[in-house]
């Protein structure tokens, strides 16, 4: 479904990368122009997606709350289909974090690998990621002091 976009998207800053170099100065302005429209876009993208996340793991949420609140017979069919299969890389709130952290969004990550440890204590993957936020975090925090 987004393959068009991006790949148009890829073909336009290859042209850009290629051309601006040896440009002239209104040739650059224009290539600039191009430049920023494209980052908008890749932002739009991004934040669109982000948004989209952290709706789907409302269902996730959902399921919690029933279970702490609805009568056994309706818990008992909402743990008939979990939104994760009970695998901690399916979970919403895990492949919400990777997303943060590859977007190098690390306070954001860690709330999210928070709640995988909650769920799943044994889970290293989800330890690593949650230690590397937060070693991340404090060295950008002492490189901006």
């Amino acid at each position: 479904m987004f393959d068009h976009l991006f790949r148009t998207m890829n073909e336009a800053l290859d042209h850009i990368l290629e051309a601006y170099p040896n440009a002239l100065a209104n040739e650059k302005q224009k290539l600039l122009h191009q430049w920023l429209t494209l980052r908008e876009i890749s932002n739009e993208c991004i934040e669109g997606w982000l948004t989209f996340e952290e709706k789907m793991s409302l269902s996730f949420q959902l399921q919690h709350d029933a279970e702490d609140c609805v009568e056994s017979t309706v818990l008992d069919s909402v743990k008939k289909y979990p939104s994760h299969d009970g695998l901690p890389e399916q979970s919403a709130h895990y492949q919400k974090g990777e997303g943060y952290f590859k977007l190098l969004m690390f306070q954001e990550a860690s709330e999210q690998f928070k709640f995988v440890i909650a769920e799943f204590p044994n889970y290293a993957p989800a330890r690593i990621y949650l230690s590397l936020c937060i070693k991340l975090s404090q060295q950008i925090n002492h490189l901006q002091e």
